[in-house]
């Protein structure tokens, strides 16, 4: 029997940018659960959440947080596993995955390595050139895993493209047994807020028809809505609430509204089954995919937070350059409603887009402010635009050489790392910050920095 570790690394962030903050490995928890099935013997080693108080400055103004990478060899050469599988959702932790690599090999030869995740599937090359690595997973892993480990793994192809899995219902339930799960709701969260804990996270379904030309979740799951059950997640929702106690879920989803009929029949569900829980969709919903029905009914069933993904507040940069299927005098309705039933509600924004021009950008930072003025409730989350390699955007970027930088740790959504003809990327970074607070705190365009706002 192979014994499997896998390992989420430990996390790098700028301090003044950012805060430490811990997301739920749903991915490694799905893979850890196949294999499980098949009989393997797993371990899972989540290195951000194990020693969360454990900080190492790394210079310019960088600490990594969790586990140490002393520790993290520890735990391998002690657990002497066939397979350690390390999971990186974000070019900007690659060089914890190459040295937890490093360390499986530092620790036995024999040990083989598997990357998987969102900087794998974009950066496989990277991978690749690393002699500590040995396979790369690109897209879903549950089933390239275990037809991975199945093979002769002395003549298996380095690259390993993993289908999507079509029949989402046929998937075992993560593997969430396998750690202290508890200790998620002990730390600060790193994707939405907790009203209520023990909380727990999950998807109900995978893939997003919509071609947005900024993101990169179509490389890991497709464009095709594959979506599992109101049964099938209703379940999983009661197994959460009786065998952890969980008082709140996040749906991860990229769009858990897509198919109406099915989100009512969940909503529905919830209230039926009286599991009397709170809930939220950190990931953000589709303005287009909502109405107020569907809303009465998410309240009905304890949501208490809309976060809708608006993006721009101009309607020739959604459709033109985002590609994203927004109306915003739908996004104008939808906020209104929102404040007739009492729900709370907040908006994802992102500026400095290639093609973007200064005046737009503040069409964005006006629309979010008069959505304010209409919903007081209403909360404005400004993002830079990163160009993420293997989307379409990335490859304006890359065409017209507007990239500032190729390091890894700058592509965070607090800073910018293009140049274009209408703006450089210091300019955005100080309007992303005016803009929040106008937006949010009422701040009139007269206490704006008059050198940011554009001439016409």
């Amino acid at each position: 029997m192979k014994k499997v570790l896998l390992i989420y690394p430990p996390t790098t962030i700028e301090v003044k940018v950012e805060r430490k903050r811990v997301g739920i490995p749903n991915g490694i928890f799905a893979i850890a659960a196949v294999l499980v099935q098949e009989g393997y013997k797993v371990k899972i080693l989540d290195a951000t959440l194990e020693d969360f108080g454990h900080e190492e400055e790394i210079g310019q103004g960088f600490i990594r947080f969790g586990m140490s990478f002393a520790k993290i060899k520890e735990v391998i050469s002690g657990y002497a596993p066939d397979v350690v599988g390390v999971s990186s959702l974000y070019s900007s932790q690659a060089c914890n995955v190459h040295e937890v690599c490093r360390l499986a090999k530092e620790a036995s030869k024999e040990i083989l390595t598997v990357v998987g995740g969102g900087y794998p599937t974009s950066e496989t090359q990277k991978c690749l050139d690393d002699p500590n690595i040995d396979f790369v997973v690109r897209g879903e892993g549950e089933r390239a895993i275990i037809n991975l480990l199945r093979d002769d793994l002395g003549h298996h192809q380095k690259i390993v493209d993993a289908p999507f899995i079509e029949d989402v219902n046929s998937l075992p339930l993560p593997a969430r047994h396998l750690v202290d799960f508890a200790k998620y709701s002990s730390v600060p969260c790193a994707h939405g807020v907790i009203k209520h804990k023990p909380f727990a996270s999950l998807f109900s379904s995978r893939g997003c028809p919509f071609n947005c030309s900024f993101c990169f979740s179509f490389r890991m799951h497709g464009t095709k809505f594959r979506a599992r059950s109101p049964e099938n997640i209703l379940d999983e929702i009661e197994l959460l609430i009786k065998d952890y106690g969980v008082k709140e879920i996040h749906f991860e989803d990229d769009n858990l509204t897509f198919d109406r009929q099915r989100a009512l029949e969940v909503f529905q569900g919830m209230i039926d089954r009286k599991f009397n829980i709170s809930w939220m969709a950190p990931s953000g919903l589709s303005v287009n995919k909502l109405d107020k029905e569907l809303l009465l009914k998410m309240k009905e069933s304890g949501c208490y937070a809309i976060i809708i993904a608006i993006e721009s507040g101009n309607q020739r940069v959604l459709s033109e350059i985002m590609h994203k299927p927004v109306d915003l005098k739908r996004a104008e309705e939808i906020v209104r409603f929102l404040k007739e039933i009492e729900l709370d509600v907040a908006s994802y924004w992102m500026i400095g887009l290639p093609g973007e021009t200064k005046r737009e950008i503040f069409d964005t930072i006006d629309f979010a402010a008069k959505l304010k003025s209409i919903n007081p409730n209403f909360y404005s989350s400004f993002s830079i635009f990163t160009p993420f390699k293997g989307t379409p955007l990335y490859d304006v970027c890359l065409n017209n050489k507007y990239l500032t930088s190729n390091n890894f740790s700058k592509m965070k959504y607090s800073t910018g790392v293009i140049d274009t003809e209408d703006f450089s990327h210091q300019w955005v970074e100080k309007v992303r910050y005016e803009g929040w607070l106008k937006a949010n705190h009422a701040k009139s365009e007269e206490e704006v920095d008059s050198s940011l706002i554009p001439k016409n």
